[in-house]
């Protein structure tokens, strides 16, 4: 049975997150704070990390910056109402899995859950090249899997914005507008 932890401040989001997750047959931790989820993380080996970025103590992001680069870290779902392209690419620069707007759907977040669980455990990172403020480099893998995080990445800036996004599922270069302008997309090395 797949472990997750959920990192949130609020005491209702973490038991609502808590009970819809049980429902769908999943083992489910808590923790308040970004501390507290670092110490469950140090301690017990998770699936999936539902993380909320504005907490006490320990920030979702500074959470992020304390994992990067460590081995053997669950899938990192991060989870906020605060959806500003700013934010938005300080989580992708986290190299986190999905990003996902508050509220949550308990329908949609089931099925979230289970195409992050099915998916391949080393799932390829999405790096963040270089970022201004009306666009984003980004350097996304040669994977079919990885071009729907893209588009949920994109989906979220583009709701900031009125661009639109156009993506080919192999490696490119992105240059992603969150500002009134479009993408262009060009294979690597281009």
């Amino acid at each position: 049975m797949p472990n997750i932890l959920v990192a949130d401040d609020d005491p209702t989001t973490r038991q609502m997150l808590r009970g819809i997750l049980k429902s769908g047959g999943h083992t489910v931790s808590t923790a308040s704070d970004g501390q507290a989820a670092f110490k469950a993380l140090r301690t017990k080996k998770f699936d999936l990390l539902f993380l909320d970025i504005w907490m006490p103590r320990m920030s979702g992001l500074d959470l992020l910056a304390q994992l990067r680069g460590q081995a053997g870290l669950p899938k990192i779902m991060v989870m906020t109402s605060d959806q500003t392209p700013e934010t938005l690419l300080r989580v992708l620069r986290g190299q986190v899995y999905q990003f996902i707007a508050k509220p949550l759907e308990a329908a949609s977040l089931l099925e979230m859950v289970r195409d992050a669980l099915a998916s391949e455990p080393s799932a390829s990172p999405i790096e963040v090249l270089s970022a201004k403020p009306d666009w984003v480099e980004l350097l996304v893998p040669c994977e079919r899997a990885v071009v729907h995080r893209v588009r949920g990445f994109l989906k979220h800036l583009e709701s900031q914005s009125e661009g639109a996004h156009f993506l080919h599922p192999h490696q490119a270069f992105l240059d992603v507008p969150h500002r009134r302008s479009w993408p262009r997309i060009s294979p690597r090395g281009d």
